[in-house]
């Protein structure tokens, strides 16, 4: 059997038929080490012996390894079982795919060094559903949990990945078994670590984190804002799966998971299949829009729609079905997804497409570093470092390119645009040039015309004034006109301090008129009832207008409150003395009267005289009808009627 030995660092096989040929190959030292553990090799098929020069040491390729089918077996059962019962791996790390079955695994390590050695064991991966390990030192049994399943708060170590002490003196050695169990893949990889060595190299990955995620989020601000100013959704697209891409690489490399992913396990999953969807949905759709496939390729549109559809149910799906079930076909989907983009883009680029070349080269470096790391997880490829970050030196060169080419390809077609833009303006200019010419003839002989025209037309608009200013029933002034002539007045008589009287006028029992003879008799009256109020008034300043229904208003202009009153009665007196022939009937009708004066300063306001000319106007019904009542010589602003 083949031995493996590094200066200070050996691993060897139990079987003593291997003895001489350690000794032959590795001397008399060699052999005294292995004197000095050999009580742990008894209980475990290989045994490692710590290399104080080395900062950390795979353990993998000396790990044994028991599937437990049924998930049943305790910890006092699995040491029980023979040594032909467990399985050794032939690669760096241990990956078994997509599995639900639980994992045992057995080491052991001993110090054969002169000092204590405090050192840590990382299964160097984020999530597990459930990690148990048992270690037993000299006889002493320590449990440890972590996981998903566990509190994150019964951790020994507060780490993103799954990190546990063990610690041991000169000549002793760890017996470690562990239980392993993940709803999505379970591939990692087993390392002993010195601990300051640890916490090193985790500070230098750190900074190496930091780099990778500021690059991310630079090209994403970059690629955001970029899209404020152009708008275009093959850029929308673009942004989305830099987004949603970057969060899954957070999220899978564990990024946070003191504060969030550790304490909330559900939150972890939801974010893996979100941005795994949601990358593989604008992956699509930016290759959707930036070959433009709608006009070159339908039957590729079609294809990359077919793929898009299982991944947007994986994510409709997965509030209703385990993470177990999700997370392979979304992880099955990315590879032949990549695969298509990058054929459609090969494609584009042979039909001459500067995009379809430049996308090309860019997600090759993605489907690369996608397809190794899908392979990994699927048992494929040896899960190692170069698979396990494969995927993210992928998305970094691919995210860098298309940034570049994107915003190249942005200036070259805005620098068409404004070729074609100064091209168009020349054209138009010529156009323009020649138009005048022709217009210039034309319009001399326009003008006249126009000025017709024009002439016809005030006379038209002083006609469609003099229309709008009537109401159409009884052919007076509306209440539209009279509300804008009362506003005139009234500044008028505020400037040059004269006195203002209002009549307001409503006749008597006019629902009787439309009830016993008819709305057709009772328009008619309306009319011969304005007539009899305009034959009244003379002067050019006095208004008359219908104010609603049967109601009229008039505004007499420097007309003190006995005039108003001598007015409002001759009103009444004309209306109750006249008789009506309205649709062949004669009807005699009556009206009240009510009157309101005002000398208006700035203070008053036009609403406190029609106020109290209504006030008059109800006490002249209240009292009897057919009658005038007087409020007076108002002082509006202090709310005194005069009576």
């Amino acid at each position: 059997m083949t031995i493996k030995y590094n200066s200070r660092y050996v691993i060897v096989p139990l079987e003593s038929s291997c003895l001489n040929a350690i000794v032959k190959n590795a001397g008399s030292r060699v052999y005294a080490r292995l004197v000095i553990f050999a009580s742990a090799l008894a209980l475990c098929q290989f045994s490692l012996a710590l290399d104080p020069m080395r900062s950390h040491q795979n353990l993998a390729p000396i790990t044994k390894y028991y599937a437990d089918e049924l998930g049943q077996l305790t910890y006092k059962q699995i040491i029980g079982l023979p040594d032909n019962s467990w399985t050794s791996i032939d690669s760096a790390n241990f990956s078994f795919g997509f599995t639900e079955t639980p994992f045992w695994f057995r080491v052991s390590v001993s110090n054969d060094t002169p000092a204590t050695q405090n050192l840590l064991l990382e299964i160097g991966r984020a999530r597990f559903d459930s990690i148990k390990v048992f270690l037993t030192i000299d006889g002493t049994l320590t449990r440890y949990v972590s996981g998903a399943d566990h509190p994150y708060k019964e951790r020994v170590i507060k780490h993103r990945h799954h990190i546990f002490p063990v610690d041991l003196k000169t000549g002793q050695t760890a017996e470690i078994v562990f239980r392993a169990k993940n709803s999505g893949s379970l591939a990692f990889p087993l390392t002993l670590w010195h601990r300051d060595r640890f916490y090193e190299s985790d500070k230098n990955k750190m900074l190496t984190y930091g780099a990778y995620f500021g690059i991310w989020l630079m090209v994403l601000i970059y690629n955001t804002v970029l899209f404020t100013a152009v708008s275009h959704r093959a850029l929308a697209s673009f942004v989305a799966f830099v987004f949603s891409f970057g969060i899954y690489q957070l999220t899978s490399f564990g990024l946070g998971s003191s504060f969030i992913w550790g304490r909330h396990p559900a939150v972890f999953d939801a974010t893996i299949v979100l941005s795994m969807g949601c990358a593989t949905l604008s992956l699509m759709w930016f290759c959707t829009h930036i070959l433009e496939l709608s006009k070159t390729n339908r039957v590729g549109l079609r294809i990359l729609q077919f793929f898009s559809f299982p991944a947007l149910l994986c994510m409709l799906a997965y509030p209703f079905l385990e993470y177990a079930k999700v997370i392979p076909v979304l992880t099955a989907l990315t590879a032949p997804s990549a695969l298509i983009v990058i054929l459609l883009g090969v494609r584009s680029s042979f039909l001459g497409s500067r995009l379809g070349l430049y996308s090309t080269i860019a997600w090759t470096a993605l489907l690369l570093g996608t397809t190794a790391k899908v392979f990994a997880h699927f048992d494929i490829l040896p899960m190692n470092f170069l698979t396990e970050n494969s995927a993210a030196v992928g998305f970094l060169l691919m995210i860098t390119i298309l940034s570049f080419v994107v915003a190249a390809e942005f200036r070259r077609q805005a620098k068409l645009q404004q070729e074609k833009v100064l091209s168009d303006n020349l054209l138009i200019a010529n156009q323009q040039r020649r138009t005048n010419e022709q217009l210039e003839g034309m319009v001399q002989e326009r003008t006249a015309e126009l000025e017709t025209t024009l002439e016809e037309l005030s006379q038209a608009n002083e006609t469609l004034k003099e229309i709008s200013t009537k109401d159409s029933l009884t052919g007076i002034k509306n209440r539209h006109y009279f509300d804008t002539i009362f506003e005139q007045e009234w500044k008028r008589a505020s400037r040059q301090n004269y006195p203002l009287s209002l009549l307001l006028m409503d006749i008597d029992f006019f629902k009787k008129v439309n009830d016993t003879y008819g709305h057709v008799a009772g328009d008619e009256c309306l009319r011969e009832v304005a007539a009899s109020i305009s034959g009244a008034l003379k002067r050019p300043a006095d208004i008359v207008a219908r104010y609603g229904g049967e109601e009229f208003v008039a505004l007499l202009p420097y007309v003190e409150n006995e005039n108003a009153l001598e007015f409002a009665n001759r009103i009444r007196h004309r209306v109750e003395a006249s008789t009506y022939i309205a649709d062949g009937n004669k009807i005699r009708v009556t009206m009240s009267i009510g009157v309101s004066t005002v000398s208006p300063t700035d203070e008053d306001e036009r609403k406190d005289m029609i106020s109290a000319a209504d006030i008059a106007l109800y006490e002249a019904k209240n009292s009897g009808r057919n009658k005038v009542c007087n409020a007076g010589q108002l002082s509006v602003h202090s709310n005194k009627i005069a009576s």
